[in-house]
């Protein structure tokens, strides 16, 4: 009898979680990152509860009755806004904890030991997934009971509080899946975590394209799919709006929370709990199917290992050196970067193409004469460009670490200042895609066709130009500091995050009781949030395409709504070149900062 007939089976039940699961909860148990995210997710939720019922009490009214009334406004708008923040949270930090770890696998020269093990494909896969829900689950849980003791000022059903938090976490069991599958085929954590956040939106984009173009051909959206008979027994296939409502989970989180502030009653047009059940149950169907493919993968990429055919994969088809210099000169580290690629080619083409699809989409759906289009696709560019540079960054010095040649890196003689220019410029170089992108549509769809004018591409340069780089900087700064590309890229991530939203609402939240308190403090209000706003890309996207639309632009001077102010080209010009400069400013300050920590840590010239 041979070894393998002899060997007893393990029943399934037996080997679910498995040693994987035992080994990351070990193992992420151990590091502190994970109790400083903990931590720090914490402190931000507790922080919204502090600042809306400060907000709240500097607000309040005589009387006992009408201050029951207002506290049971405020708690549906508290619980509505620490939904989102979980929801958003849970999906980014769910996507950069599963992300890197097949890659970190493959790193570190694991996966061959693995063939060694009776271990299935898909044991791995599950056993990783289950340890980083642990996590997940443990945040989810952080959450709930401030949802729930909210619900004491009232105006808040034990219903919406489960189906908020069922759709947070499903989501967050949806992302992670994405990025087990994305760990299988991308080479560096970098980017495999922004391959997993890009595939969640890409889930969720779609049901929303089909409604624009069923919209376009004015299709009926509410209207029934099918009514009939199926064996005698009534069968009615629901509206593609209430579709799209289970097909992406923002569209349901907006359902249920527009449902919870009364803002508008919606269970005329939708189901609430049945949107909730069902956006939950296609979550976890999306991540199962993730959670297969990656299993599948896996077991193919494990197969090829063991064949000795994964080198191959590695080198690149025929002698590319032949086409290019060899010459190094004296900076080894900039020449490599600048040669080095961002990510594989067939996936700068993937997404240049996927790029142009969808402007395609938008323009033909839009129409090409209407402003609020390209302000549209200058919107979601920038946030894609930003997010893409804060997770792409972040893999600079972490790569070197986890590739084990950080070691040999410091044993050159190149001072600091050159390792971490050469790390920056390299970072910057590969963030051209999305922001040349917009800037192509601008100028051929926008200029091109005299719907906006040409000074719209100087002032989208000045504003997404230097905000990529101080995002770089950032990222350079945090890959020295931390000993994972994940980490890195989520301290980035949630860094910027603060910059450009906690600290608006933050101000917002303190200037407006004092103002509404003092009115002789309103132009001073006025003042900070303007200043406050000025650095966000985001917003001054939106305000330097709607100024420069040729429809807006009258015989008047002031055509830029900057805030609470106008202001005309020159003005507006000025105010997005010191804004440039600022960012500039930080930019530099950040790179010495990491100049310095590196000539530190490795007792090395500046």
């Amino acid at each position: 009898m041979s070894a393998e007939t002899a060997r007893p089976r393990t029943p399934l039940w037996a080997r679910i979680p498995g040693p994987f699961f035992f080994r990351e909860v070990r193992a992420s148990g151990r590091r502190s990152s994970t109790y400083w995210t903990r931590c720090a997710y914490a402190a931000m939720m507790l922080g919204f509860v502090v600042l809306f019922y400060l907000v709240a009490m500097a607000e309040r009214t005589e009387g006992v009755a009408s201050q029951a009334q207002q506290m049971q406004t405020f708690a549906p708008t508290l619980t509505m806004a620490l939904a989102w923040v979980q929801f958003a949270l849970l999906w980014l930090i769910a996507a950069s904890m599963t992300a890197p770890t097949i890659c970190d696998e493959v790193r570190a020269g694991t996966l061959t030991t693995l063939l060694t093990t009776p271990l299935k494909a898909w044991e791995i896969v599950l056993g990783k997934l289950l340890g980083s829900l642990v996590q997940l689950a443990i945040l989810t849980l952080m959450g709930t009971p401030l949802l729930l003791a909210i619900r004491v000022f009232g105006g808040v059903i034990p219903e919406m509080v489960v189906a908020l938090t069922a759709i947070a976490l499903s989501t967050a069991v949806m992302s992670a899946s994405l990025g087990l599958l994305c760990s299988v085929y991308a080479r560096r954590p970098a980017v495999a975590i922004s391959s997993a956040v890009f595939l969640g939106l890409g889930v969720w984009a779609l049901p929303m394209l089909t409604m624009l173009v069923m919209n376009h051909y004015s299709l009926s959206l509410t209207a029934p799919l099918w009514s009939g008979t199926v064996f005698g027994i009534g069968v009615t296939i629901p509206s593609w709006f209430e579709i799209s409502a289970v097909m992406c989970a923002p569209f349901a989180l907006g359902i249920v929370t527009f449902e919870l502030g009364g803002a508008m009653q919606l269970r005329s047009m939708f189901n609430v709990s049945g949107t909730w059940i069902g956006a939950s149950l296609y979550a976890m169907t999306v991540g199962g199917v993730a959670l297969t493919w990656a299993s599948l993968a896996l077991r193919r990429r494990m197969a090829m290992l063991g064949r000795g055919h994964e080198a191959s994969r590695t080198l690149p088809r025929g002698d590319a050196t032949q086409s290019r210099s060899r010459l190094v000169g004296e900076e080894p580290v900039l020449w490599r970067e600048l040669r080095a690629s961002g990510s594989a080619r067939w996936v700068q083409i993937s997404g240049l193409v996927l790029a142009l699809g969808l402007l395609v989409l938008a323009f033909w759906l839009g129409g090409v004469d209407e402003w609020e289009v390209h302000m549209v696709i200058g919107l979601v560019g920038t946030v894609a460009a930003m997010a893409l540079a804060a997770v792409h960054s972040a893999g600079g010095i972490t790569g070197e670490r986890e590739a084990r040649t950080w070691e040999v890196l410091l044993t050159s003689p190149l001072s600091a200042r050159q390792i971490i220019m050469a790390k920056f410029v390299g970072a910057v170089r590969r963030q051209w895609l999305l922001p040349g992108t917009v800037l192509l549509a601008m100028l051929v769809m926008g200029v091109g066709l005299g719907v906006l004018r040409p000074v719209v591409l100087l002032h989208y340069g000045l504003t997404i130009g230097p905000a990529i780089m101080a995002i770089c900087a950032m990222g350079v700064f945090l890959s020295l500091t931390r000993k994972k590309t994940a980490a890195a890229a989520s301290l980035n991530v949630g860094v910027w995050l603060g910059v450009w939203i906690l600290l608006p609402m933050v101000c917002g939240i303190v200037l407006i009781p004092l103002v509404s308190q003092n009115s002789q403090l309103e132009d001073l209000g006025e003042r900070v949030l303007l200043g406050v706003l000025t650095f966000n890309p985001a917003f001054q996207t939106g305000v330097l395409i709607e100024g420069s639309a040729v429809s807006s632009y009258s015989s008047g001077y002031e055509t830029y709504d900057y805030g609470p102010r106008h202001m005309g080209v020159v003005g507006y010009t000025g105010a997005c070149l010191v804004g440039s400069a600022a960012w500039v400013i930080a930019t530099g300050m950040i790179l010495e900062l990491a100049r310095r920590s590196l000539a530190r840590r490795s007792q090395r010239r500046w």
